[in-house]
């Protein structure tokens, strides 16, 4: 602990702080892999008399060029909806605004509380049932992962 008592802050917090917004880009084409991630498959084997057994192993689709392509346009349309234009304001006090355009055009925002740990960024949004607590991750200075569930992959956002 530093001589005055107070936990040290953690390195890199200050570079969490500013506004971030969604990298149209890179979010399509992380969203268009998310079709070829390893998936567990189940197979039940059994015959006749014999109890049934069931094995579980990964299965890895086969990488099609043309499928990504397709996946990658449509995720690139969708994310250029108004609804999509994110910003998310971390604030040094632990505070922040996740600010977003309603499907019917309307500004809307929701304010969060986020604490870092490491690569880690805990969020949470204390008023908003819908969003409540996610796990965002730092990969450099600015390009922060906001996962996108249930379809898997993330959000890719860049410091503005």
């Amino acid at each position: 602990m530093p001589p005055s008592g107070r936990i040290k802050p953690i390195a890199g917090t200050n570079s969490l702080v500013g506004r971030w917004t969604i990298d149209v880009e890179a979010t399509a084409e992380v969203l268009a892999m998310a079709q070829f991630k390893p998936q567990l498959v189940t197979a039940i084997k059994g015959n006749g008399h014999k109890p049934a057994i069931s094995e579980t192993h990964e299965e890895r689709p086969k990488f099609d060029q043309m499928k990504f392509d397709e996946q990658r346009r449509f995720w690139r349309d969708g994310l250029q909806a108004p609804e999509m234009k994110w910003t998310l304001t971390f604030n040094k006090d632990g505070t922040g605004e996740h600010a977003h355009m309603s499907k019917d055009k309307q500004p809307g925002s929701a304010r969060f509380r986020w604490r870092q740990e490491g690569t880690q960024v805990q969020v949470e949004y204390p008023d908003e049932p819908k969003f409540k607590r996610t796990q965002l991750e730092i990969v450099s200075t600015n390009r922060l992962n906001y996962p996108m569930q249930p379809v898997g992959g993330w959000f890719v956002l860049r410091k503005n």
